[in-house]
């Protein structure tokens, strides 16, 4: 889209979040986005993300393309016939979304594969030397389930309604998963998906490796080091993925 179309398109927003007796401020808070993306919206600097413009286009009682076209169309049987298709462009780019992640999901999972079969094996050597600690064992089993699930079980996209609603928590079979301050879109999703199954791929290398240098010292000592290296390594990369594609 030409900055030229983007600007009539972000005017056109502008005139309809007045006409609706919306702040800029009011919009986002509808769409849970900040006010500064609506505002690069109507100053045609940026258009609004795919997933929100059919929330977008709802709250401002406008079609899907008539907000693309900046204006509104008069005639009711072009702009139905033209509505259905924009729509399942919208559908065809989220479907392409959800592809692109599972293609990009391929190489972790012979990742996890590899991972898994040699931690074990290292875990196998801790238990031969005497060396099978507890807390490095709980590690060892959480990277390994979380591996299996965000590398072959979870979904590959969230439900419409994560997108245009405020939800900070994500269930699905046995998994909860909460990151404070962060809402789960298809935007961060798939990023978080990726990030846990290379993290946990990774932990199945360095727990068994913690037993070895770090079992014999003092318990206090190895926890803090273990609670130290999960803050840094998992909780605090996921917020930071979880905030930058929210």
């Amino acid at each position: 889209m030409s900055d030229r179309e983007k600007g009539k398109s972000g005017s056109f927003i502008a005139q309809l979040r007045r006409e609706a007796g919306l702040t800029q401020k009011a919009l986002a808070e509808k769409l849970h986005i900040s006010d500064k993306a609506v505002s690069k919206w109507e100053t045609g600097m940026s258009m609004p993300d795919t997933a929100l413009l059919i929330p977008l286009s709802d709250i401002l009682s406008v079609s899907v393309t008539e907000l693309l076209l900046g204006e509104r169309i008069e005639n009711q049987l072009e702009l139905t016939s033209a509505e259905d298709m924009v729509k399942d462009v919208i559908n065809r780019a989220n479907s392409a979304s959800a592809e692109e992640h599972a293609k990009k999901m391929k190489p972790l999972r012979i990742f996890f594969i590899v991972a898994l079969i040699i931690g074990s094996a290292l875990c196998l050597l801790c238990h031969i030397l005497g060396r099978l600690g507890e807390n490095g064992m709980i590690v060892f089993l959480m990277a390994a389930f979380f591996g299996l699930y965000f590398s072959f079980f979870a979904k590959l996209s969230l439900p419409d309604y994560y997108d245009s609603n405020r939800i900070g928590s994500y269930s699905h079979g046995p998994v909860r998963m909460n990151i404070p301050g962060v809402r789960f879109t298809n935007g961060n999703f798939p990023h978080i998906t990726r990030y846990i199954s290379l993290w946990s791929s990774t932990a199945l290398f360095l727990s068994p490796t913690f037993m070895l240098i770090f079992v014999e010292q003092t318990s206090i000592l190895s926890r803090a080091l273990l609670v130290l290296l999960i803050l840094a390594s998992l909780v605090l990369p996921l917020y930071i993925i979880g905030k930058k594609h929210e």
